[in-house]
């Protein structure tokens, strides 16, 4: 799938964003099965051109960390192919400029603290630091 496409839950309606995304749950609201896996809403994936690509109930199984990847496929006989890959370079290029910014202002950041004779410690005295000699 062209990444860009606007992540729905198919049962609650929740928006979740656009894709890539990470969705969170709360462990209370889902529940093992017998075998240990987990059934999650499903999603419907809409790209800017129109196109829809809808999954239903997920069950996910076998991770050892908690977490799963769910990919859902752009149906690729909807018209408007190039109007979705337009919109995720747009949706990446936006990203790396943000990143790219963020680094720029670490790095400022970084800059200006290390040229502080005296930068000021992260906790008061006696809570956690070390006294220098």
């Amino acid at each position: 799938m062209p990444e860009g496409a606007n992540v729905i839950d198919s049962i609650t309606g929740k928006d979740y964003g656009v894709a890539p995304r990470t969705v969170y749950y709360d462990t209370a609201d889902v529940r093992p099965d017998a075998e240990g896996c987990f059934y999650l809403n499903g999603f419907e994936a809409r790209w800017v051109s129109g196109a829809t690509e809808q999954t239903e109930l997920v069950r996910v199984c076998g991770s050892t960390t908690g977490a799963y990847q769910i990919a859902v496929s752009r149906p690729a006989s909807y018209p408007g192919l190039e109007q979705d890959m337009e919109w995720a370079l747009q949706i990446q290029q936006t990203q790396a400029q943000a990143r790219a910014d963020r680094v720029a202002r670490i790095a400022i950041h970084n800059e200006i603290y290390l040229r502080t004779p005296n930068p000021a410690l992260p906790f008061p005295p006696g809570n956690g630091t070390i006294d220098a000699l």
